[in-house]
């Protein structure tokens, strides 16, 4: 039987919220757009440590693999152990838009025992974390 998801580290990052300031300053009166949402969360994904997901909404998230942001569904069983990886289009973005500027706003990271297991790219910091 498979291990319940031993969530290690759930937490806030008010000073990753200060780095993507100035990009919410500059579009503050125009909303977020797609594009802008991935350029802010690979910056954030890629200033945390390896194995951290980024908690988008109770039943999705993303991470760093080491040259990408990866999104992935969390399975229906509640344990929040990783079911598939999606693409973030246009249709998704539409759909859950309202969490993902929530998100933007207090964004919440977990520490993932099953992410640390993955092989992945190789870090464009040599491993440094």
């Amino acid at each position: 039987m498979p291990e319940p998801f031993a969530q290690e580290t759930v937490f806030r990052r008010s000073s990753l919220k200060k780095s993507v300031a100035s990009f919410l300053a500059e579009d503050y009166m125009q909303p977020l757009t797609l594009d802008q949402f991935k350029t802010q969360l690979a910056a954030m994904l890629r200033d945390i440590p390896y194995g951290t997901s980024a908690d988008l909404t109770g039943y999705a998230i993303a991470f760093w693999d080491g040259s990408k942001v990866v999104y992935a569904f969390l399975a229906e069983d509640g344990r929040g152990h990783i079911d598939d990886e999606f693409e973030l289009g246009d249709y998704e973005w539409n759909h859950w838009h309202d969490d993902f500027v929530s998100w933007i706003k207090e964004p919440v990271f977990s520490v993932r025992p099953e992410l640390r297991k993955r092989i992945w790219t190789a870090p464009s910091d040599n491993g440094v974390r």
